[in-house]
């Protein structure tokens, strides 16, 4: 709860605009990549984004700012201050920063109320349970409270086109409130895994396996895709049993459902695929420079009524299998290649849950986008559907986490 309230000093009106006048100019929420700060529309509870002041006239200021819930989502009362944690600690919602040489405060915040896991998880009840499972959020500057005497004049009144998008749009020190530009924050479940020491921590995550053999390779280089990948086996234990492999595995319903074995640590690379040998696209990616997540999950192909694995092994009860929809592919026939329809394993939820939130923490991690997600087959020779499988499951829910 917040012990102030932000409407006593902070609707103003302000006089004309005079350049002659210390001046806010501009409040975006940013994410800190390639050495600056980038502007960014929406987060998930949990990130660590930066709130962005630009002015004139005020370096070495102190200037507050407010996140505001524009429907009350999370207290009950339209255009309440959000409570975040700045630098780590609790400042409920009142964010303070010194302007610096270059005219801008900056606010490296939190999103997420306090460090107690249950306050993070009302916040994502509240947010689930929206029409649009989101929340949208404005800034609040306040350049006058620290700096009484100072003639400051503020720039956010919204355009003309704009002034029915807010109740706020006639208010000069707000920014963000306009159709197309609200600050979205969202709860993606994934909040609960993180990256510490080149390793991921979460409720499910081993890193020893009886049996596992598989080595990491020091030379990493800088990331720019994930691969997709399946065991074509109904175990872990078969992948697992050699020093070629991937960072990550999600085992399935023959081991403990959705946990992630992580044998290999992010600053080493895996042998999880060829960067010559049977490569059909994408040569840029390549082992030193991707990271490889495999599920467990089995590959069958049908005669008649009768169902097999892709090594040839009859399914004595077909009806206990969840298959997915047909991949057109190959198998061998007498010697030959001939096509066939192959069909795999459904992931189960537990599986989709993890092999999401792996591919979620790694995005946040490298800075990476949707379309630097591979299949193993869209870069090279394999069986048909093995990756697809995957991307299909988690695609659809990766947007509440990005």
């Amino acid at each position: 709860m917040v012990g102030v309230s932000f409407e006593t000093w902070s609707e103003i009106k302000r006089k004309p605009m005079n350049m002659g006048n210390a001046m806010v100019l501009n409040a975006y929420v940013a994410k800190f990549e390639d050495n600056k700060y980038v502007q960014i529309n929406s987060a998930s509870v949990g990130d660590t984004v930066y709130i962005i002041v630009e002015t004139i006239g005020l370096t070495g200021k102190k200037i507050e700012v407010n996140l505001l819930d524009r429907d009350g989502i999370l207290d009950g009362k339209n255009f309440s201050v959000v409570d975040l944690l700045q630098d780590d600690k609790d400042t409920q919602g009142l964010l303070t920063a010194i302007v610096d040489k270059q005219g801008k405060a900056i606010y490296k915040v939190k999103l997420q109320p306090s460090s107690d896991k249950k306050d993070i998880e009302n916040w994502g009840n509240k947010i689930n349970k929206t029409k649009d499972k989101k929340i949208y959020t404005c800034l609040l500057v306040d350049a006058d409270k620290h700096n009484p005497g100072v003639n400051i004049t503020y720039t956010g009144r919204n355009a003309k086109d704009h002034e029915n998008d807010s109740r706020k749009s006639s208010k000069t020190n707000y920014w963000l409130d306009e159709n197309g530009k609200w600050f979205e924050l969202k709860y993606c479940e994934c909040n609960i895994y993180s990256i510490d020491k080149e390793l991921l921590k979460g409720p499910n995550v081993v890193y020893t396996k009886t049996g596992s053999k598989v080595k990491g390779n020091i030379g990493i280089r800088k990331v720019i895709a994930i691969v997709l990948h399946r065991t074509i086996g109904s175990s872990i234990s078969g992948a697992i049993a050699h020093s070629k492999g991937t960072h990550f595995y999600v085992e399935g319903t023959y081991g403990v459902d959705g946990e992630i074995f992580q044998p290999i640590k992010l600053d080493q690379y895996s042998n999880h695929i060829m960067n010559q040998t049977a490569r059909t696209s994408r040569l840029e990616i390549q082992t030193e420079n991707s990271i490889g997540i495999e599920v467990v999950g089995m590959a069958y192909y049908k005669v008649g009524k009768d169902l097999y694995t892709v090594y040839d092994t009859k399914i004595k009860d077909p009806a206990s299998i969840k298959l997915t929809k047909p991949f057109k592919g190959e198998r061998k026939i007498d010697g030959k290649w001939a096509v066939e329809d192959i069909y795999w394993d459904k992931l189960t939820e537990a599986q989709i849950k993890s092999v999401k939130c792996i591919v979620a923490t790694l995005m946040k991690k490298y800075n990476l986008k949707k379309e630097n997600i591979f299949t193993h087959e869209e870069i090279q020779s394999k069986t048909a559907g093995e990756g697809q499988v995957v991307k299909d499951a988690i695609f659809p829910l990766l947007n509440e986490c990005l």
